[in-house]
């Protein structure tokens, strides 16, 4: 392998990891919130928001459509492979992307992703774990820039916040965004959290297990 070669193939492998360490830790602290004491998993701040339960529904419902456009991002990649497409230069463009997860960022949800208050935490834990496993799969079989060759456009993605695709994006970026989404209710979690703790003196109580 030529120097330019191991450059090429270093910067894509750098660039994977991040995305997976970042995608699994986003995961691993939205899995521990399903184990959370019920008082505080049921707990509304005030009237008309979300209880920490109803968040996490609205986490797996958003991942699930998030993940309908990443395997078709997957499939039209797999497609020009087959099809003989060469490989990018380089990894894609992340950091634009980072505005999403602040909490100023107006990021409205469709209504076929608000929650019902219907799954138990055991039941959104399991669906968490699957849906983890799957994109983790699909960034490991799409890797080296494989998954780079298709782009679909994210309406959500500000002006501001584009590269030089404008809102379109491919499977690496779809996965930071669904990452990002994770984070940005996570923050949003804490500080129910927070409000839970301020209201009890004592918070101790019963645990949901994901075991």
């Amino acid at each position: 392998m030529d120097v330019e070669r191991e450059d090429w193939s270093r910067a894509w492998s750098t660039a994977e990891a991040r995305l997976r360490l970042r995608l699994e830790s986003a995961f691993a602290a939205t899995l521990a919130w399903c184990c959370e004491p019920a008082a505080l998993l049921a707990q509304r701040s005030s009237p008309g928001t979300w209880t920490p339960v109803e968040v996490l529904e609205h986490v797996t419902l958003a991942n699930r459509f998030l993940s309908i456009l990443i395997q078709k991002i997957a499939q039209r990649c797999e497609a020009r492979l087959a099809a003989g497409a060469s490989y990018p230069a380089h990894p894609p463009h992340f950091e634009h992307l980072e505005t999403l997860a602040r909490r100023d960022f107006g990021w409205l949800h469709p209504e076929h992703m608000s929650p019902t208050a219907g799954p138990p935490p055991e039941q959104l834990a399991a669906t968490l774990g699957e849906q983890r496993d799957a994109l983790l799969a699909l960034l490991a079989a799409l890797d080296r820039g494989r998954g780079s060759l298709h782009r679909i456009r994210m309406s959500v993605v500000p002006t501001q916040a584009q590269d030089a695709e404008g809102d379109r994006l491919d499977l690496g970026q779809y996965l930071l965004v669904l990452t990002l989404h994770l984070e940005r209710h996570l923050g949003q979690l804490e500080r129910l959290r927070g409000d839970w703790l301020a209201q009890n003196d004592d918070p101790a109580g019963p645990r949901f297990s994901t075991d």
